[in-house]
């Protein structure tokens, strides 16, 4: 049953994460954001994705019997309460999920990562990959890594041609993902993970 799950699942996660990016893409381009459908759209693809990794994978076991227990639920927690934060500094429903984009957030979390949402939403899914280890379980982090990095990059785009040169500025010193913000940063690099 986990295999069936996971072989129709992902690929209709894709399937679906591919629909929702396009129309986001869209969205962007005629109306200057996303629209509460295409946001709604999002998330349910996001749980969906959820859903169908959980099924996969879940496998009954005492809670904290193994030390991967403890880590992956701290994992999980530092990634749920990090994507909380990334929410409370845009002080907005609208802005979190990409409706209004009135302004560009570069406090809280936003100063250490451009996308502390997807990224503490990706630790959420590597701690549950570490607490129910199996290949479904990694498979879900892959594919979401790998939508919410297409995201991402439709998401820059958007912001840059939104708000012109400070959001330029913003994306040349601080990291996409991970790492240390840098101080007067000349040159852009919005490829790749960084």
């Amino acid at each position: 049953m986990p295999a069936t799950v996971a072989l129709i699942g992902f690929p209709l996660t894709l399937l679906v994460a591919a629909a929702c990016l396009s129309r986001m893409r869209r969205d962007q381009l005629e109306r200057g954001g996303t629209r509460p459908s295409t946001s709604a759209g999002l998330f349910v693809m996001f749980a969906a994705h959820g859903l169908v990794t959980g099924l996969a994978s879940w496998r009954s076991a005492p809670l904290l019997s193994e030390p991967r227990h403890v880590i992956g639920l701290l994992v999980a927690g530092v990634g749920l309460l990090l994507c909380l934060a990334a929410m409370l500094a845009f002080r907005s429903v609208g802005r979190v999920v990409g409706v209004t984009n009135d302004q560009l957030v570069e406090s809280g979390p936003y100063r250490l990562s451009r996308n502390p949402q997807g990224l503490g939403f990706g630790l959420f899914w590597l701690g549950y990959a570490v607490l129910q280890p199996s290949p479904w379980s990694a498979t879900g982090f892959v594919v979401y890594a790998l939508m919410m990095h297409a995201m991402v990059r439709l998401e820059e785009q958007h912001l840059r041609r939104r708000f012109g040169e400070p959001c330029s500025s913003y994306l040349a010193r601080t990291p996409r993902y991970l790492g240390l913000p840098r101080r007067g940063a000349e040159s852009e690099n919005t490829s790749g993970w960084r």
